[in-house]
């Protein structure tokens, strides 16, 4: 087995130097001395031990990644985690880190927190579910690195998200620049931060293009998708129909849709139908779905670059980052009155 000591002896140079070169230390080293050092080492075909290097360095140049919002059977078919994901991988590339993903479920901070105590990781990026902060608590307290996607906000725990005040009045001013005035909303699980972002949104857009908003005209269901047919159906049974529905999501928008044509509407017809996220059954359904996109991949890579930062002890890192959301305009959404 070929060692750093042969690769020394070969271009006639101290150890040190060698690791020096091989590490990319910052340490003075001639361009022909470095030069001789890298083709001894690609004569002997010797590969430095990364392992002993990230001991030496007090680095496993490993960043883990902990979803908290789903358990690890269902990050598979979590279109919301794999577009995270996705950002996380493409900007751990770049910087040349791996990724550990913790399969780990989320059993409160007693149980749970000794799981990420071991230090296998440099920092953790942590995917938060929207209602629960015990999980940041524990874990900003175990002295790690540490990054999360999620609209709850810790102090001292920088975060990335998307605007999501932003994205719901995105919805209602293209609803309103398509002529409707009786926009109605189902929003999601009320216990989520996320829904009282969009629901702020929505009535700031609302007052601002000057639409009424009564109280009835708003409903709630779950973000999976249940209930919302029957929320659709009491939104469209009141005597003021509206012409136009905002979902809180696209599960519940194409429950809507679906109800809606249950009901002998046509969409975008007699409805015009709006949902939120850009899932992939957004684009398959008939009519598409207009909706608006979360920018997941750029959250997931927002956070992963941060976190380097934080590991590097960098004093400017952006406690909060808010991404712009981006309207899709399909074929559920149309002018007032026009024939689907």
């Amino acid at each position: 087995m070929v060692t750093i000591h042969d690769v020394a002896r070969a271009s006639g140079v101290a150890i040190s130097t060698v690791s020096n070169v091989l590490t990319n230390a910052n340490r003075p080293v001639s361009a022909a001395v470095r030069e001789k050092v890298l083709r001894a080492a690609q004569d002997l075909n010797y590969y430095p031990n990364t392992t002993a290097q990230a001991l030496v360095r007090r680095r496993t140049d490993t960043i883990g990644v902990v979803s908290a919002l789903v358990s690890a059977s269902e990050i598979a078919t979590n279109s919301y985690i794999l577009g995270i994901m996705q950002g996380i991988l493409a900007a751990a590339e770049e910087a040349q880190q791996n990724v550990t993903l913790y399969t780990h479920h989320w059993r409160g901070a007693r149980e749970s927190s000794p799981v990420f105590r071991d230090r296998r990781t440099d920092g953790l990026l942590l995917i938060v579910p929207p209602t629960d902060s015990d999980i940041l608590a524990a874990l900003s307290s175990l002295s790690v690195p540490l990054v999360t996607v999620s609209a709850i906000e810790v102090a001292g725990v920088p975060s990335v998200d998307v605007d999501d005040r932003m994205g719901a009045s995105l919805a209602v001013a293209h609803l309103a620049d398509l002529g409707h005035r009786r926009i109605a909303y189902i929003q999601g699980n009320e216990n989520h931060v996320s829904t009282r972002h969009r629901l702020g949104g929505f009535l700031t857009e609302m007052a601002a293009r000057g639409l009424e908003m009564p109280a009835d005209a708003i409903r709630s269901a779950d973000y999976d998708g249940g209930g919302a047919a029957e929320a659709c159906a009491a939104l469209l049974e009141r005597p003021e129909r509206p012409t136009a529905l905002f979902a809180a999501n696209d599960n519940i928008a194409v429950a809507a849709l679906r109800a809606a044509k249950d009901m002998g509407l046509r969409v975008p017809g007699d409805l015009s139908i709006i949902g939120y996220d850009d899932a992939p059954s957004a684009a398959l359904v008939t009519p598409a779905l207009t909706t608006i996109r979360q920018p997941l991949a750029a959250m997931g890579a927002a956070a992963a670059r941060t976190l380097a930062r934080v590991i590097d002890g960098k004093e400017s890192v952006e406690m909060r980052q808010l991404l712009q959301p981006e309207l899709v305009v399909r074929e559920s959404t149309a002018p007032i009155g026009r024939s689907a």
